[in-house]
């Protein structure tokens, strides 16, 4: 059976998300979410839901954020009101890590005087943060699943 660690990679500008992620693991499947997968060690698997409604609604951001154990907003160079959206999204999810990476450190001192339980990292450093997050997070005693499809069975008479 596979563990693992499920991370929430949120960006006001989608490419930003999806490059990110594509850095660490590998894309495989596209609805109703962006999920990528990478195997961390034997038994031990890496997934990442990217989020694709955003800004148009926050209601893939809030829904990919309470599965969360590890919960990113990838930002800019300047941080704008989209941004600080996100941010409230993973400082207000069960996600047992919260980090912000951004280009150039752009977002370290704002996070450091903020108050919030996030941790800011060079867009560099994150996939290394990942998979060391990933080999160090327990799981939640609730059981946490993601299913990204259901459909019915029905069987045809003998």
């Amino acid at each position: 059976m596979l563990t693992g660690a499920i991370v929430s990679l949120a960006s006001a500008e989608l490419s930003r998300a999806q490059a990110l992620a594509a850095s660490v693991a590998k894309l495989t499947d596209r609805e109703p979410m962006l999920m990528y997968y990478r195997k961390v060690s034997e038994g031990r698997l890496l997934s990442i839901v990217v989020p694709t409604g955003y800004p148009a609604s926050v209601m893939d951001v809030a829904a990919a954020m309470s599965i969360a154990d590890v919960g990113v907003v990838a930002t800019g160079h300047e941080l704008d009101w989209r941004d600080g959206e996100l941010i409230s999204a993973v400082d207000a999810s069960p996600a047992q890590l919260g980090l912000v990476a951004s280009a150039n450190g752009a977002a370290d001192g704002i996070i450091r005087k903020s108050g919030l339980r996030l941790k800011a990292i060079d867009e560099g450093e994150l996939a290394r943060a990942l998979l060391e997050g990933a080999m160090n997070i327990t799981s939640r005693d609730e059981g946490y699943v993601y299913v990204d499809r259901a459909f019915n069975l029905t069987s045809s008479p003998p």
